[in-house]
């Protein structure tokens, strides 16, 4: 099977299993921008980023947040729209806190930024340290509400806060306090008070497969999926466990020309981003002559304002009937149909007549 990529951008085929442990022929185009000057379009960057085979965390997967999400997924039911970054003070002044916020097509979220600071835990009163000043913090789960409580000398009374098991801040035994950091994240209107507290973890970051509610999407894998569907999916498997993005962070495929704005996040104070035009044909060409005409969507939108890019991944896939073999080609981008079926044409085609003169010909005919 040959992959034609007219696009500057980086493509890719894969196998992949559905549900029912079908193959699929999976296509995956990954762009990446550079974010412009106010008032300029996305461009595509000279260097591409190369596809996430696997999941990429901030560090051991074991203790640290999700970074980057495989890119080698069978589908996405929606967008997933993820933000690596920081927060910055309005004109590089110390503050102790400020609001961040993401917005584009029907995301809008807001959040707090709060300098560093601890629990205080005096006469077994819990109160929560002055935050610091600062003039840029980094925003991802490694720095938000959660965490690991393993203070108690009973290990079976150790405990993690699910939808955030690398964060800082809860502690369920607050005798055990001894000055721990609080999350430099919060709600605006649900301020992190106590440790033993149910708080969302506010971060623009993806979140890991194992992680509360991610996880749930999984399925239930139980003797009944032994007995009737092992080495499958099981049977209430949900899609969306694919979705890495929080919930308050997905949305409907774009289109193109939807507008992001960044508040806080860059040190410009404000920043917007329009995405460019999205369209992306895939042709699969079949050994039986048959063509399949797909746009793939847009799935995945990774914001990195620090770095100056926006990386766009797009998806699509064809069920296969046996296997690989009986798709030729793949085409991905626009092509001209003189110069993708010339095998297929009734008519012998032949080089223009002046491709037959050699240059000395040539060099006669013009002194004549």
């Amino acid at each position: 099977m040959k992959l034609k990529n007219t696009t500057k951008m980086n493509a890719t085929c894969k196998l992949a299993l559905d549900f029912n442990g079908e193959e699929n022929l999976l296509v995956v185009i990954k762009g990446t921008y550079n974010i412009p000057k106010a008032g300029e379009e996305l461009n595509l960057a000279d260097l591409q980023l190369p596809f996430a085979r696997q999941n990429i965390f901030t560090g051991d997967p074991c203790f640290s947040s999700l970074k980057y999400g495989s890119d080698f997924v069978l589908v996405k039911p929606y967008c997933d729209v993820i933000l690596h970054g920081k927060a910055y003070a309005p004109k590089r002044k110390p503050v102790k806190k400020l609001r961040v916020r993401l917005s584009v097509s029907t995301i809008d979220k807001t959040f707090n930024v709060v300098g560093n600071r601890s629990w205080l835990n005096i006469f077994n009163i819990v109160d929560t340290l002055y935050p610091d000043s600062f003039v840029e913090m980094p925003i991802s789960y490694d720095h938000a509400f959660g965490g690991v409580d393993s203070s108690h000398p009973d290990p079976a009374k150790h405990t993690s806060y699910t939808p955030n098991p690398v964060g800082v801040g809860f502690v369920k035994y607050p005798q055990n306090l001894k000055a721990k950091p609080l999350p430099n994240t919060e709600e605006i209107d649900n301020p992190v008070t106590k440790p033993g507290g149910k708080y969302k973890p506010m971060s623009f970051g993806p979140i890991a497969p194992s992680w509360n509610p991610r996880y749930k999407f999984c399925g239930s894998y139980d003797e009944t999926w032994l007995d009737e569907r092992y080495r499958f999916l099981s049977s209430d498997f949900d899609s969306r466990y694919y979705q890495i993005a929080p919930i308050d962070q997905q949305m409907a495929y774009p289109e193109g020309g939807e507008l992001i704005t960044l508040e806080n996040l860059t040190p410009e104070g404000i920043t917007r981003i329009r995405l460019p035009n999205l369209n992306m044909p895939v042709e699969f060409e079949l050994k039986s002559n048959q063509i399949i005409y797909q746009h793939a969507v847009v799935d995945t939108i990774y914001i990195e304002p620090d770095k100056k890019l926006v990386t766009l991944t797009w998806r699509t896939s064809i069920p296969l009937v046996s296997n690989i073999t009986e798709v030729d080609q793949v085409i991905v981008g626009q092509w001209r149909k003189m110069v993708r079926f010339p095998n297929k044409l009734p008519k012998k085609y032949y080089p223009p007549l002046y491709m037959a003169y050699s240059s000395q010909n040539v060099k006669l005919a013009e002194e004549v």
